[in-house]
């Protein structure tokens, strides 16, 4: 299907005139905006509930429950990582938005957002969260796709389940990208928080959304960062990012990275410290000399 008819503008009614919970406005029902077996937590000092996918069975999920934080408290703790200084009209590229913290932290601030989530499940969470807090619909567009390389996406089907080997299964919302040639595909046989994703490029996806400018741009993929970067040199050749946060827990990941940050004019910042909510990783931020 043509990217366009995958988008989903999350500005469908002007709600910006009415935010959640403001003088003459009706504050959302949380039970009306809540799937069943999903749960709603206060976040960032609690001005904003979250829609998470609960706490049993999703690690980012119970941080969130238990601190309102998930990894950074805010998106100058990211520049102040990378050495530099956040835009005051940044606008954030979220590819691997998960359940959409990262999403919503820049957008309570006023960012425009472009997150991509190909996993139903997390994109009914971002759904419920902009169902209770409307005033942010008009700044988040979410993209439900699964972006790779030009020949994979024209050649190939994907599927992404929960990845099972991290946090003994907890971890439902950290889906896994499996892909194979369109002749051989096998889908997913009826298992369970496993389907069939959209393909695209994110040079697509920028073309399409045709966003006024990326500032900042995380991308967590699991191990599918490579195909995202080879199939978005606009992003470096056109929009320019200012920061680029990238796992890279994967060897084959960092290397995309350096490549990148040597052919476009980028230093590197290793991200390897403890989060606020006790979590660490092993990121890469690119920061635009």
């Amino acid at each position: 299907l043509p990217l366009a008819t995958l988008l989903i503008a999350a500005c469908a009614d002007d709600s910006t005139s009415c935010p959640a919970g403001g003088d003459g406005c009706p504050a959302p029902e949380v039970s009306s905006c809540v799937p069943d077996g999903f749960d709603a937590v206060p976040i960032l000092n609690g001005s904003l509930q979250m829609v998470t996918l609960g706490q049993e069975n999703d690690y980012v999920s119970l941080h969130l429950s238990q601190t309102g934080f998930h990894e950074v408290k805010s998106p100058e703790a990211i520049a102040k990582k990378a050495g530099t200084v956040m835009r005051k009209d940044a606008t954030f590229l979220d590819i691997g938005a998960n359940i959409g913290y990262y999403t919503f932290m820049f957008a309570s601030l006023g960012h425009r957002v472009v997150a991509v989530e190909p996993f139903t499940m997390n994109r009914r969470a971002m759904e419920g969260t902009l169902c209770l807090n409307p005033h942010l619909r008009s700044l988040v567009k979410i993209v439900p796709a699964a972006l790779t390389e030009p020949v994979e996406a024209e050649n190939s089907r994907c599927r992404i389940s929960q990845r099972l080997d991290v946090e003994d299964g907890k971890n439902i919302g950290n889906g896994i990208l499996t892909c194979s040639p369109k002749d051989s595909f096998q889908d997913c046989k009826g298992a369970a928080r496993c389907e069939e994703v959209a393909l695209t490029t994110l040079d697509q996806v920028l073309a399409e959304v045709d966003p006024s400018s990326v500032d900042v741009v995380k991308i967590d993929v699991e191990m599918h960062e490579c195909h995202v970067l080879h199939g978005g040199q606009t992003l470096f050749s056109k929009f320019k990012p200012q920061i680029v946060k990238v796992e890279t827990d994967f060897s084959a990941s960092k290397a995309c990275v350096d490549d990148m940050a040597a052919k476009y004019g980028y230093d590197l910042v290793p991200d390897t410290e403890q989060g606020v909510d006790g979590t660490s990783g092993n990121d890469t931020i690119m920061v635009r000399l």
